[in-house]
């Protein structure tokens, strides 16, 4: 009886201090008015937006049980600790709609892991038009690079052993990639069917060993820090390093050994720096030596069954 009297006494306190704030509202004082309302539920909301996780990869700011119901997982906290930075990490054959989405292996194993391993990557909504995809570590097996006829098997350059390749429905899919690319990134149109990101593996060939650490960002149509249509790779700093793919941009020779990619048919983009109007390049390796290779080079070949490769400079205005 006396716990249901104070009950009752807690629900009349309540009745009464909420009528006292409504009954006193004018519109002379409608500061007075917020004062005297009694908050019993603070609804807190915020964006979903790019975090910094405490484990040192990006996520997206939900609350924690956003994060758990999405599949991600919480490193750190954001939105002044209302919310948890969310880490997405997709296993191969996994799918996802998130932004800021990882797929890390770091010793890929031959007997266990999966082959090939694919990602499928699907737009988190209508308004996003690009994906870029940064290969914050990707160490494959490198290309063919046996001195042969090329009507006789494989060509020099050619990814005969590691694939990786990106799907672009309705389009032009990215060139076929191998070899060591840590460092580099892609931009792809990002599709309504979705885009999957494929790495075929020589299961038979081991004296690699082939990890990769992908990073997916999606870029709405209006964000200007993507590339126009058809540009694969797009640099938007004053300075830095490009590189043709399969390339250790650390490296400071050119090892006997180093080729270029098979049908390497794309275009790399520079962003135009306010109050710039010129733009320089000179290679990473100059050599002075007879015997010695630059780090930028044009070549031909004379199979005419092998393939060509050009090369294209274009800054957009």
């Amino acid at each position: 009886m006396a716990l249901s009297a104070y009950i009752g006494c807690l629900a009349l306190l309540f009745v009464i201090v909420e009528g006292e704030s409504f009954s006193n509202k004018t519109d002379a004082d409608p500061y007075q008015r917020g004062t005297k309302a009694l908050s019993v539920f603070n609804v807190v909301t915020f964006p979903n937006v790019a975090c910094g996780a405490s484990t040192g990869y990006n996520g997206t700011c939900f609350t924690a049980s956003e994060c758990t119901s999405k599949g991600g997982t919480a490193s750190g906290t954001c939105a002044s600790s209302f919310g948890v930075c969310c880490v997405f990490n997709l296993a191969c054959g996994e799918s996802t709609t998130q932004n800021n989405t990882y797929a890390i292996i770091s010793s890929y194993s031959t007997s266990s892991d999966k082959d090939p391993c694919s990602y499928t990557i699907c737009k988190q909504n209508a308004d996003i038009c690009k994906l870029r995809i940064d290969f914050d570590t990707m160490v494959l097996a490198g290309p063919f690079t046996n001195h042969i006829l090329a009507s006789e098997g494989p060509k020099l350059g050619d990814c005969f052993y590691d694939t990786l390749t990106v799907s672009n429905p309705g389009g032009s899919s990215p060139p076929i990639l191998c070899g060591y690319n840590t460092g580099q990134h892609i931009f792809v149109p990002a599709s309504d069917s979705c885009n999957t990101i494929n790495i075929d593996i020589d299961t038979g060939t081991t004296t690699t060993t082939r990890k990769w650490q992908l990073k997916v960002t999606q870029y709405e149509c209006t964000n200007q820090m993507a590339p126009e249509q058809d540009c694969l790779q797009y640099f938007t700093a004053q300075t830095g390093t490009i590189a043709t793919f399969n390339w250790d941009t650390t490296a400071t020779t050119v090892a006997d050994s180093q080729v270029h990619l098979s049908n390497q048919y794309y275009d790399i983009c520079f962003r135009r720096v306010r109050s710039q109007c010129s733009i320089c390049f000179s290679p990473q390796v100059a050599e002075t030596a007879a015997d010695k290779a630059s780090s930028y080079g044009l070549g031909s070949s004379s199979d005419d069954a092998a393939p060509k490769n050009m090369s294209e400079v274009r800054v957009p205005v």
